[in-house]
């Protein structure tokens, strides 16, 4: 987002691409980009409207921390963002 750019993007394309053709019915060429390009704009949308959330788990990842803490960045992240009873029931490590 920041970047305007992605690495690494062309082996996830191609491993996408050979399971989604050998699915049965397999899928054509134009369905594959087709989804591929709703879940760019998916990505897109959620990171931009949680980037808290985002930027506390560049951090946790900046400095290598377990998945647990990767997990609880995110969480504390959008713990004021959450509904009702789920914002106290957030995991604590």
């Amino acid at each position: 987002m920041e970047y305007k750019q992605a690495e690494g993007g062309a082996s996830d394309e191609a491993a996408i691409v050979r399971l989604l053709t050998s699915t049965s019915p397999p899928w054509g060429v134009t369905r594959i980009r087709d989804q591929a390009r709703w879940g760019v704009v998916q990505a897109a949308l959620i990171l931009t409207e949680h980037r808290t959330a985002f930027e506390a788990l560049v951090e946790a990842l900046s400095r290598e921390a377990p998945l647990g803490e990767c997990v609880q960045a995110l969480e504390l992240a959008l713990a004021p963002q959450l509904p009702g009873p789920q914002a106290s029931t957030l995991i604590r490590i």
